[in-house]
């Protein structure tokens, strides 16, 4: 599905988006169908880093994601009716609080 054929490095062709936002939707339902809702998800884990080739990774520069979210992820996640929160750049959000059980 990467441009330059590997695991490590590179980006997602773009032609593979739609393929892409369908394995999301099949996800989510089938967390769902399990009892376990997920309320948000994100594109990519660290989007602006490929590694320097040494482990998996997918580059996803800024117009990528926003381009598969708004045309591809944002649309399977309507028609499937599925109220899943979308971070994009996420990367730079940091978790500030605490977790109370």
């Amino acid at each position: 599905m990467k441009v330059n054929g590997s695991m490590l490095g590179g980006s997602m062709r773009r032609h593979y988006f739609l393929s892409y936002a369908e394995y999301f939707v099949k996800f989510l339902l089938g967390y769902m169908k399990e009892g376990v809702p997920v309320r948000a998800v994100t594109v990519q884990n660290e989007v602006d880093t490929d590694q320097d080739g040494r482990m998996p990774a997918a580059r996803w520069g800024q117009e990528y994601e926003i381009e598969f979210v708004k045309k591809h992820l944002g649309p399977a996640l309507n028609q499937a009716a599925l109220d899943t929160k979308i971070w994009i750049l996420d990367q730079k959000l940091q978790f500030v609080g605490s977790c109370n059980r």
